[in-house]
């Protein structure tokens, strides 16, 4: 806590009310100029913790006009005691419980308090019968809820299975095991499901066996521009033969083959951040993250 001013956004809308955006991320913010105009789903900055604030976090606050003393409760409900309706187009669930991400690990990730960038220290590969970290990573976890987690043999049999029961509610969190991978080398996939969504990772046993490639070493993902605006170009020595695209929230966006010319259109994309999935014909995966603006 202390007096510093955050980074902020304040939209005002065709009615006069205004939102404000508070805590954003240092030099994440749109360059978009006061007057200017912005649509719905366009970017317009980081969640960060700039200001007066304990940890990352959006505050959201909206006013009827733009005084401080017409604030506005956005979400109906019993908790609403400043007006009777929502002011969302679509109201959401105050928490929506999703996997953020999951990892194979031999090394736990470090984690620093911001505004350190975390090390994930990721593996994709792994000697035949050692001890490996399994993670995942959760937004509103409910006290209640079970994620149910398998690691899955190349044949679609299962290796190993296992259940997290929560206990406690969190707005984020995260839980690892340590588990013995298997000793047949070829390409295994960590999987998980909570609350209907269901997120894989795939991992490879034994390297330098033949016939096995390291996705680590041959898949590295070379594209350009980053940022980009309406056309992703790949540069890949033609081991990449399918591509996906997925949203902050892991909703897939579009999909198809690498084209010949390994152009990727984006041009029908909302502003924000995107993962990039590429696949061989190994059905080896690796990621990476680009902005569209």
């Amino acid at each position: 806590m202390n007096s510093d001013t955050a980074n902020y956004i304040i939209i005002q809308h065709a009615d006069g009310s205004v939102a404000l955006y508070w805590h954003m991320k240092k030099n994440s913010l749109t360059t978009k100029l006061v007057g200017q105009t912005v649509t719905a789903g366009e970017f317009l900055g980081n969640v960060g913790s700039s200001g007066s604030s304990t940890a990352p976090h959006l505050h959201l606050e909206v006013w009827r006009t733009t005084s401080s003393n017409t604030l506005n409760e956005t979400y109906s409900g019993t908790c609403n005691r400043l007006n009777g309706s929502s002011w969302w187009v679509s109201q959401k669930p105050y928490t929506e419980p999703a996997i953020v991400k999951i990892s194979t690990n031999l090394i736990a990730p470090v984690l620093p308090a911001c505004p350190i960038t975390e090390t994930p220290n990721e593996d994709t590969c792994f000697n035949p019968g050692v001890t490996a970290k399994f993670y995942i990573f959760l937004r509103n976890e409910t006290a209640g809820m079970t994620a149910n987690l398998s690691i899955i043999n190349p044949d679609g049999s299962t290796f190993a299975s296992w259940v997290h029961n929560s206990a406690t509610s969190y707005m984020g969190s995260y839980w690892y095991w340590n588990k013995t991978v298997p000793t047949t080398p070829g390409n295994y996939t960590f999987k998980t499901i909570y609350n209907g969504l269901i997120c894989s990772r795939t991992f490879t046993i034994n390297c330098s066996a033949s016939g096995v490639n390291n996705l680590s070493t041959t898949l590295q993902p070379n594209f350009y521009p980053n940022p980009v605006k309406d056309v992703l170009y790949i540069q890949q020595n033609k081991t990449y033969t399918q591509y996906k695209l997925y949203n902050t929230l892991g909703q897939l966006v579009q999909q198809n083959s690498v084209p010949n010319d390994h152009v990727i259109n984006t041009s029908s994309l909302g502003k924000g951040f995107y993962v990039l999935e590429l696949t061989n014909d190994q059905g080896m995966r690796t990621t990476a993250k680009f902005l569209k603006q």
